[in-house]
């Protein structure tokens, strides 16, 4: 019999996040054109596709996660975007030995422990390995401290990314965070104690902030206190799939909403004293055209959203397709690709197919995916290259360096300076 495969996605409806199901959930059913093509499964493969909207919190995953897993019998869980949603959606496919794959913001460093998630699969890569690359940009330069500044806000990415740096900071010589402070207080007494503690400590600043908007008023505060001279230099951990794409954003530094853009270039004199570092493989190291396959792929992803199994004609309102769909997009194809390998080697039989801890000794593979060339190690998580970026005058990145991971550690790839003198030695 044609083999039938039951799936479950848990994804936000609201658009107040960067990938909501409307310009988003597309993906699932282009890669799938992709799986059908390559003819990775046996002809006549039927995918029946479940989802909930999650939110992106703690009790729906949960609630979801036992529904779509217990009561429907998935056989493959495509976990929330978000990382507390992602983690609850992996213990439950842990319990019941079901695959889980991981996208969108889903960094966590947790999810690389074979031993507490040994049935997920992830596209995106982790904090820690976005840790060990600042521990090495702060080695290549030969500094040896630094401060680490984040947003307070426990359901955000960088509370994760202080944890994880947090740790590799202990295990690594000469990577020391001089003063720790998370932005919870905007009072001017406040502000300012932090202002103080950091001259008093550090030369080298890591902001980790989840919204521009915060990343930006600290940074005016920064510009206003005169620590935009080049006796300081600021670290910026970009998780934004735009950069991934091939898409140029506007600049942190640019106040979109028009409230106050008299502040913009005060706040740019710390985006010139910053470096970007970025987890993608840039079309600049593959010479391929990214922003133009992403347009592409959004034409198609907001094409399928009122097709099967969506059905949504309001859906597309001319809108493009979120950033993060081609995370989504790449990991129902890496499910596609472990699927193929597993069926070749075990057959058809539901008990295989369905062992998530088994699925998984198959994911260790490449494949060209929509947010760039994919690499997964054997713990089953992306191992990617991180762009160092400057910025120019004119608000556009430069990159400098290049640093490629995998589980055996960090390799620098390369140099993309165009000018004699490197720019960051002037720090």
């Amino acid at each position: 019999p044609p083999l039938s495969i039951k799936a479950g996605l848990l994804i936000p409806s609201n658009t107040s996040f960067l990938m909501p199901f409307e310009n988003t959930a597309g993906a699932f059913t282009v890669a799938l054109d992709r799986i059908r093509n390559e003819n990775l499964l046996p002809a006549g493969t039927n995918f029946t596709l479940y989802w909930r909207y999650e939110e992106c919190m703690e009790s729906t995953s949960m609630g979801y996660s036992l529904e779509l897993v217990h009561d429907i019998g998935v056989d493959v869980l495509f976990a929330p975007p978000c990382i507390d949603g992602s983690l609850i959606a992996g213990h439950v496919g842990t319990y019941y030995n079901i695959p889980v794959m991981l996208w969108g913001m889903t960094f966590d460093s947790e999810f690389a422990n074979v031993n507490t998630f040994p049935t997920t699969m992830s596209v995106i890569s982790n904090y820690k390995d976005m840790g060990n690359v600042i521990c090495d940009l702060l080695k290549y330069y030969d500094w040896t401290s630094f401060a680490l500044i984040y947003q307070a806000d426990e359901d955000g990415s960088c509370f994760s990314f202080q944890e994880d740096i947090e740790a590799i900071s202990q295990q690594r010589e000469n990577c020391l965070i001089g003063y720790q402070e998370p932005v919870d207080s905007w009072a001017d007494v406040d502000i300012k104690f932090t202002i103080n503690q950091i001259k008093n400590n550090a030369r080298i600043i890591v902001l980790c902030f989840d919204d521009n908007i915060q990343q930006r008023q600290f940074a005016i505060t920064l510009a206003e206190n005169g620590m935009n001279t080049n006796e300081y230099l600021y670290i910026i951990p970009d998780a934004d799939m735009k950069i991934a794409v091939g898409l140029e954003e506007t600049p942190w530094w640019i106040d979109t909403t028009g409230a106050t853009t008299s502040k913009d270039a005060a706040a740019k004199t710390i985006g010139l004293h910053s470096l970007v570092l970025s987890n993608i493989q840039v079309a600049a190291d593959t010479g391929k055209n990214y922003e133009t396959q992403f347009v592409n792929f959004s034409k198609q992803v907001m094409a399928k959203m009122s097709d099967w199994p969506f059905y949504c004609p309001t859906c597309n309102r001319g809108q493009n397709a979120s950033a993060y769909a081609s995370t989504l997009y790449d990991v129902v194809y890496l499910y596609g690709l472990v699927l193929s390998n597993t069926i070749k080697q075990y057959g058809l039989n539901s008990t295989i197919y369905r062992n998530g801890r088994l699925i998984t000794k198959n994911s260790d593979l490449e494949f060209e995916g929509m947010s760039g060339p994919v690499r997964l190690g054997p713990d089953g998580v992306r191992d990617s290259t991180y762009a160092i970026f400057g910025y120019d005058d004119a608000g556009k990145r430069v990159q400098y360096l290049s640093f490629a991971t995998s589980d055996t550690g960090i390799v620098r790839d390369l140099i993309l300076i165009r000018d004699k003198a490197d720019p960051v030695r002037k720090f």
